[in-house]
């Protein structure tokens, strides 16, 4: 069974061990624990049979949104987990969403574009390690 809620204090250690699988630039712990603390944030976490598998870090903010992360473990990957994640996030949030990927993130790209973002622009050279352009989407 899939279950979706807002990720609590006890998913920290979850979230912060994915960041460093996934990303370049992990969060570290004591910014995850303030971004599910922030006034304008939705934090949600995807939990398969009670097991999480998948987190979401989104903010709303002055009428719009932003997706600063989401993320999948790898061995639950290709099961539609982000896409559940961004289209409960997408169900409660303003008319405008904005988010930034690392150009060569294809399956990333791919989700985003499947729930109806469009490319907008691009912030050349922006990732760090390595080096790569940030393609910017909005959802209208």
């Amino acid at each position: 069974m899939i279950e979706i809620r807002p990720i609590e204090f006890n998913d920290l250690d979850f979230v912060a061990n994915l960041e460093k699988t996934l990303f370049s630039d992990p969060w570290s712990i004591e910014s995850l624990a303030e971004e599910i603390n922030f006034p304008f944030g939705k934090s949600y976490i995807l939990l398969e049979d009670g097991a999480p598998c998948a987190y979401g870090l989104f903010r709303l903010m002055s009428g719009e949104g932003e997706v600063p992360r989401i993320g999948t473990s790898p061995e639950h990957r290709r099961k539609g987990y982000a896409r559940a994640l961004m289209e409960h996030f997408l169900s409660h949030s303003p008319e405008k969403v904005f988010l930034e990927v690392r150009a060569g993130n294809t399956p990333a790209r791919s989700l985003y574009e499947a729930v109806g973002f469009r490319e907008i622009s691009l912030r050349p050279r922006y990732y760090r390690d390595p080096t790569e352009d940030a393609v910017i989407y909005e959802k209208k």
